[in-house]
């Protein structure tokens, strides 16, 4: 189990002052004053589930925690600049969209190197500008050598995701827009830290944004898993139809149904899984979401369309599409 930094002590003491907490007032089961206090003065450390639950009774998010500590981001800046990115299919409108704003991110980084967030946003639409341009110049010869270097820049990222104790908005944001680069072993072993906080940030803290984060999360993930394992993407739909079966919500049933019914195409089930899939597209435009129907339309034709090639032995990095929930 992930567990604080005892060096997080001293700053949580400091504001349950602040708000006029006595230790008293935080005690329950598991978390007797004693624990507390010790945890306040760095002579222990405290499991990530026993944070969150003293973070909700001082009213402070893991982001408001973090950001205190280090100085560091609140999620904002992230999601705000990633809303605006455009979608990376070579057309020259988007391409000069995802341009623009790489060259603000770049300024915002050189005028605050601290910023985490302007950092790691540049280096993934600094490379999927690449990629886009590649595109529209046909010069796919150069792919291998733009994704390799993308996977190397996104170490660092990884290292940082390993390295954080308790994952706020940001470090889930992260986690998902760089989930393509990472191995689906790694995804895998990343997705229990970002499901937990998710499911923190929805539950206990209350946060309306993240009322559905969990499932973007797992649709992400599945994205990129029916490419690299679908051993592991069956235990994502498992994973997602448990979640449905506790919160229901028509639009993400949708999604999942689209999803096993790729599911079913790859593991040769293709007359039930484009039956399934094409259900839901049909579904989507009784329901006036013609936006998404198009959307789910055009992943189908690239997947079906991958397969044959991946049968025939001609299949390239290239030929996938992923889509990125944020």
């Amino acid at each position: 189990m992930n567990k604080a930094k005892s060096d997080y002590g001293p700053l949580f003491s400091k504001i349950r002052q602040e708000k006029n907490l006595s230790l008293t007032d935080l005690e329950e089961e598991g978390l007797s004053r004693s624990f507390i206090g010790k945890f306040e003065k760095g002579k222990t450390k405290i499991s990530a589930d026993r944070f969150f639950r003293l973070l909700s009774k001082i009213q402070v998010t893991p982001d408001e925690f973090l950001s205190r500590q280090y100085g560091g981001q609140t999620p904002d800046y992230f999601s705000r600049l990633a809303d605006r990115i455009e979608n990376n299919d070579g057309k020259a409108g988007h391409i000069q969209t995802n341009l623009q704003l790489e060259k603000e991110i770049s300024r915002d980084y050189a005028a605050d190197p601290s910023n985490l967030a302007a950092k790691y946003l540049g280096i993934m639409l600094h490379y999927m500008n690449e990629i886009a341009i590649l595109v529209r110049d046909n010069r796919m010869a150069d792919y291998y050598r733009v994704r390799a270097a993308f996977e190397k820049a996104s170490d660092e990222i990884l290292n940082y995701l390993f390295n954080v104790e308790i994952w706020g908005k940001f470090e889930i944001y992260l986690y998902s827009s760089f989930s393509m680069a990472f191995s689906p072993e790694t995804r895998m072993l990343l997705l229990k830290s970002a499901l937990k906080s998710s499911d923190y940030l929805r539950d206990i803290a209350n946060d309306g944004d993240f009322a559905f984060e969990d499932y973007k999360i797992l649709l992400t993930v599945m994205s990129n898993q029916i490419y690299d394992d679908l051993t592991s993407m069956k235990k994502t739909l498992e994973m997602f139809n448990e979640r449905l079966q506790e919160r229901p919500d028509i639009r993400f049933k949708a999604e999942y149904l689209f999803e096993l019914g790729l599911y079913e195409i790859a593991t040769g089930n293709q007359a039930r899984g484009e039956a399934r899939a094409n259900n839901v597209i049909k579904v989507l435009t009784l329901l006036a979401d013609e936006g998404e129907a198009k959307v789910l339309a055009y992943f189908l034709q690239r997947f079906k369309t991958y397969l044959k090639k991946k049968e025939a032995g001609k299949d390239k990095p290239d030929d996938r599409t992923m889509r990125l929930w944020l």
